[in-house]
């Protein structure tokens, strides 16, 4: 068994406030996020891992505002374990 671990990093512009298009907003970014690790998963299959499993994952968002740059910066955090092919 290996562990590998990556990093990722987004920005996501968007409307940061409480409003319902916000949350929307937010949802997308957390969602994008644990894509990533789900077909990282198939990388790591299709070339070096015989089985993968996430192990754990933390996602961290962060609020940009003001100017034209307004958004989420999102960041997460994958740990996978995996059995060499």
């Amino acid at each position: 068994m290996v562990r590998i671990q990556m990093q990722v990093q987004l920005f996501l512009p968007g409307p940061t406030d409480d409003g319902e298009e916000a949350e929307k907003h937010r949802e997308r970014a957390r969602r994008a996020l644990y894509s990533l690790a789900s077909k990282e998963c198939d990388v790591l299959r299709e070339s070096i891992a015989d089985d993968c499993r996430l192990e754990a994952i933390n996602i961290n968002l962060n609020r940009q505002g003001g100017g034209p740059a307004q958004g989420y910066a999102a960041s997460g955090t994958m740990t996978f374990q995996i059995t060499l092919k």
